[in-house]
C-alpha cells in the first residue's frame, strides 16, 4: 500500500515509475513475508540505526514500532504496522537497473481518518489508479485490513512460481486495461511471463495504441493455446480463459479464436489485417463450420483496402454460388468507384462475364451519365473489348439520348450537354460502323409519349418513322439514323457558338432548332460547306444552300468583298479556296461549281444547277450566268436552257442556244453519215416558238440562221424504212 502515497524526488505530483516498485517488490509473496517475518514481538523503543549494505551503500533509516505481544508476526496487522515508518530512497539492486528510484515516505498517521490518496499519472479521469482496484470492504474501513483485502483480491502475491503468470495476475493486468489505465497494465505485463495471456493482453494494448503490426504478432502468439490439439498446463489455461470472452473460454477452436481477431482489426477498420486473420480462420476450420460468412469477409477487407487483384482471384475460391455472384457485383461496382477501370478490363472474369456484363448495363441505364464514374463509357469499353460492337453502340447512344432529355437550367450547361452528347454519338457510330453495313443496326424500345415521358428523340426531329397507327414494342436505329442525329447535335453547338460571337446571347430555340434550320443557317453566315454536308446527311433539299452562294457570288462580283462581314464569309477562309487564283468573286463561282459537280447529280436531275441559273435570272437579267453551267446545259439539257431563256425574255441567247443545239445534231451528217429519222431528234415546236418569238433585226437575223440549218438537215436525213 505504500504506493498510495507515493511521490518522486524532483516533483510534487506522482508518478507512474511507482508501478515498477510495487512489482519489484510485491512479484514474489516471500519477500513481503520475509519483511513482516523481521518484526519482533515485544516493545521496541527509539530508531533502528542505519546499517550499510552488502555493496557498501547505506539503507535509508527505518523506525521500527513495537509490536505488542499479542500480535503475531506475518499477519496483516502486523505487516502493516512494520511498514507504516517505511522509507525507500536511492538503492542499488541487482535485480533494478541502477536509477534515481521513485522515493516512498509514509509518515506515521496521526488520526484514525482515512488519508487522502493523491492523483496518478496512470488513471484516466479524476480518479486514482489504485483508488480504482480497491475493493469494497466487508466491514468498517482499517488500514491493516484494507491492505490485506486490496493484496489478496488482485493476486499480485498469490503466485506460486515466477515462470508462469497465474489467473489472478494476468487478470489483475486485464482489469487494469479494462479500466483504461493502459499504462499501467503495459507495466504490469512487463513483469509477468509472456504466456498467452499475456500476449493476449499485450495484443489489446497495442490495438489501443494502433501499433497493429505488434497487436497482430501478439495475438498470433496467443493461438498456440487453441484447438483440441493444443499442448497447455491447467494454470495457463485458466489464466487465458479469464480474459477470453466467454465464447472462446473453452480454447477448443482454433478458428473461433482467429475469427474473433479479424473482427477486433476490423472495428479498428484495418482491414489489411483482418483480412489474413479471416484466411486462417477458413483454414483451421472444421469441415462442419460454414465459411461463407468467413469468404464474405475476406472480401470485403480485400475490396477496402482496394487488393482488388486478390478479390478477383478470391472469386474463384467461394464455395456458394450466390456469394460468388454477389460478390463479382460488388467487385465491379468497387473498380469503377475508385477509377480502376483498365484493371477491371484486364481482368478476364472467366465465368462471370455475363454477371458482369449485367451489373455494367444496370448501372449505365439507371445512373446520372455525368456523375462520376460514368457506367455508360465503362460499358462501352467492356463490349469493345468483348468485340460486342452492337451492344457498344446501343449503349452510347443511348448515353445520348439520355443527355438530351436532362434539364439544363442556363446556356453554358445546355452547351455542355451538346459536347457530350456529340462525344455519345461520335463513339457510338465508330463501334457500328465496324459491323457489316447490312448489320449495322440497333434495336431499342420505344417510349411512349404519354403523362411524363418525353417524345422519342428521332421522332421529335426527324419526324415520325411508321405509319401513327402502327404499334412497336422496339425502334430499330440504323448508322444513317445515328449520323444524322449527330450531324444536328454539331450543328446545333456550332451555331450556337456562332451566334454567341455574333450577337452575345442565345436563346432556348437555338438549341432545339430543326435541321433544315440547321442548314438555312449555315447558308446564311456563308459556312457553305458545312451546310452542303449537313444537308447530305439529312437528306434534304439542298436548292437554298445554291441559292444563297448564287447570291453572294452575284454581290462580290457587283460590290467586292467589302459587301459582307467577316461573319458571313466563313467561306474564304478555308483552306483550298485561300490558295485558288483570282479575285474574290472568281473564287466563289469556282466554289459554286466544285459544290455542283459533287452534289447535282443525275439522281437529283441536275436541279441545283437550274436553281442556280433561274437564280441568277431572276437577280438580273442581263448578267451573263457563267460559261461552265450553260455548257452543261448545252451538253446535256439544251431544251431547258432555251425554255428557261424565253421565260425571262431573252429572245437573243435563246436563238444562240437553239442554233448550237441544231449544230450538234447535224454533226453526223457532216462527217457524211446518214441517220434515219427515227435515230434523232430536235424540238420543233420549241424552235418554232424561238423562231416567232424574234423581234428585233439582230434577233431576226440569227432566226433565220435556224432556219437554214434547219432546211439543210431536213434535206441530209435519209429516209425510214421498215427492215
Amino acid at each position: 500500500m505504500f504506493i498510495i502515497f507515493s511521490q518522486r524526488d524532483d516533483s510534487p505530483s506522482p508518478t507512474a515509475q511507482v508501478i515498477d516498485e510495487l512489482f519489484f517488490g510485491l512479484r514474489s509473496s516471500s519477500l513481503l513475508r520475509q519483511i513482516a517475518s523481521r518484526a519482533v514481538e515485544g516493545e521496541v523503543d527509539g530508531p533502528v540505526e542505519n546499517t550499510q549494505l552488502q555493496n557498501g551503500a547505506s539503507a535509508a533509516p527505518v523506525l521500527a514500532r513495537a509490536i505488542p505481544t499479542h500480535m503475531r508476526a506475518g499477519t496483516a496487522d502486523s505487516m502493516s504496522l512494520q511498514l507504516s515508518n517505511l522509507q525507500v530512497g536511492v538503492v542499488q539492486s541487482s535485480l533494478i537497473p541502477p536509477q534515481a528510484r521513485s522515493q516512498v515516505f509514509l509518515p506515521p498517521s496521526k488520526s484514525s481518518a482515512i488519508p487522502s490518496l493523491p492523483s496518478t499519472m496512470r488513471g484516466s479521469g479524476s480518479s486514482p489508479l489504485l483508488q480504482t482496484l480497491l475493493p469494497s470492504l466487508k466491514r468498517s474501513f482499517s488500514l491493516p485490513y484494507a491492505s490485506d483485502a486490496f493484496l489478496y483480491s488482485n493476486g499480485i502475491i498469490s503466485s506460486d512460481s515466477l515462470l508462469i503468470a497465474c489467473q489472478a495476475e494476468v487478470k489483475f493486468a486485464e482489469d487494469l486495461r479494462k479500466r483504461e489505465h493502459y499504462r499501467a497494465a503495459a507495466d504490469v505485463l512487463d513483469w509477468l511471463p509472456k504466456n498467452d495471456a499475456c500476449c493476449y493482453i499485450g495484443g489489446l494494448l497495442m490495438l489501443h495504441w494502433e501499433e497493429y503490426e505488434q497487436a497482430s504478432s501478439l495475438f498470433e502468439g496467443a493461438s498456440r493455446s487453441f484447438g483440441p490439439m493444443a499442448f497447455r498446463n491447467k494454470t495457463l489455461e485458466k489464466a487465458l480463459a479469464s480474459v477470453l470472452p466467454p465464447s472462446l473460454s473453452s480454447l477448443n477452436s482454433l478458428s473461433a479464436y482467429y475469427e474473433h481477431l479479424a473482427q477486433l482489426f476490423e472495428e479498428k477498420g484495418q482491414y489489411q489485417y483482418s483480412v489474413p486473420f479471416y484466411r486462417l480462420a477458413i483454414e483451421s476450420a472444421d469441415q462442419e463450420v460454414e465459411t461463407t460468412d468467413f469468404w464474405h469477409n475476406v472480401f470485403r477487407g480485400q475490396i477496402a483496402n482496394e487488393y482488388f487483384e486478390q478479390a478477383y482471384m478470391s472469386l474463384a475460391e467461394m464455395p456458394d454460388v450466390t456469394l460468388r455472384n454477389t460478390s463479382v457485383a460488388n467487385l465491379v461496382t468497387a473498380m469503377c468507384e475508385r477509377n480502376k477501370v483498365e484493371m477491371l478490363l484486364g481482368f478476364d472474369f472467366v465465368g462471370f462475364q455475363d454477371d458482369v456484363e449485367e451489373v455494367l448495363s444496370f448501372k449505365a441505364r439507371n445512373a446520372h451519365p455525368l456523375q462520376h464514374p460514368i457506367y455508360s463509357k465503362i460499358y462501352y469499353s467492356w463490349s469493345i473489348k468483348r468485340e460486342d460492337y452492337r451492344a457498344a453502340a446501343s449503349m452510347m447512344y443511348q448515353r445520348a439520348r439520355i443527355l438530351d432529355q436532362l434539364d439544363k437550367p442556363d446556356v453554358e450547361t445546355r452547351h455542355v450537354h451538346l459536347s457530350f452528347q456529340l462525344e455519345a454519338y461520335t463513339v457510338a457510330i465508330s463501334a457500328l460502323s465496324l459491323l457489316d453495313p447490312q448489320e449495322a443496326w440497333i434495336s431499342l424500345p420505344i417510349l411512349l409519349n404519354s403523362g411524363a415521358v418525353p417524345q422519342e428523340w428521332r421522332q421529335a426531329n426527324f419526324g415520325t418513322f411508321g405509319p401513327s397507327d402502327e404499334v412497336r414494342d422496339s425502334e430499330i436505329v440504323e448508322l444513317s439514323d445515328m449520323r444524322k442525329e449527330l450531324e444536328l447535335c454539331r450543328g446545333r453547338r456550332q451555331l450556337v457558338v456562332q451566334k454567341m460571337s455574333i450577337r452575345g446571347f442565345v436563346s432556348d430555340e437555338d438549341f432545339e432548332i430543326l435541321p433544315m434550320e440547321v442548314v438555312r443557317r449555315y447558308a446564311q453566315i456563308g459556312m457553305f460547306e458545312e451546310a452542303l454536308y449537313s444537308a447530305r446527311v439529312f437528306e434534304v433539299d439542298m436548292s437554298i444552300i445554291f441559292t444563297r452562294m448564287v447570291d453572294t457570288c452575284i454581290t462580290l462580283s457587283k460590290e467586292g468583298p467589302g459587301a459582307f462581314s467577316q461573319h458571313e464569309s466563313h467561306w474564304l477562309t478555308r483552306e483550298r479556296v485561300v490558295g485558288w487564283e483570282g479575285e474574290v468573286h472568281q473564287k466563289g463561282w469556282r466554289l459554286l461549281q466544285e459544290s455542283l459537280e459533287r452534289h447535282d447529280t443525275p439522281s437529283t436531275g441536275w436541279q441545283y444547277r437550274k436553281n442556280c441559273l433561274e437564280r441568277i435570272m431572276d437577280t438580273d437579267r442581263t448578267s451573263i450566268p457563267p460559261s461552265w453551267l450553260t455548257a452543261f446545259f448545252q451538253e446535256r439539257e439544251p431544251e431547258y436552257l432555251i425554255r428557261t431563256c424565253l421565260r425571262y425574255q431573252l429572245i437573243l441567247p435563246a436563238i444562240e442556244y437553239t442554233i448550237l443545239m441544231i449544230k450538234k445534231a447535224n454533226q453526223p451528217f457532216a462527217q457524211g453519215a446518214t441517220i434515219s429519222v427515227t435515230q434523232t431528234h430536235l424540238p420543233y415546236s420549241l424552235i418554232d416558238a424561238v423562231v416567232g418569238a424574234a423581234q428585233s433585226k439582230e434577233e431576226l437575223r440569227k432566226a433565220s440562221l435556224v432556219k437554214a440549218e434547219i432546211a439543210a438537215r431536213i434535206g441530209r436525213v435519209g429516209r425510214w424504212e421498215w427492215h
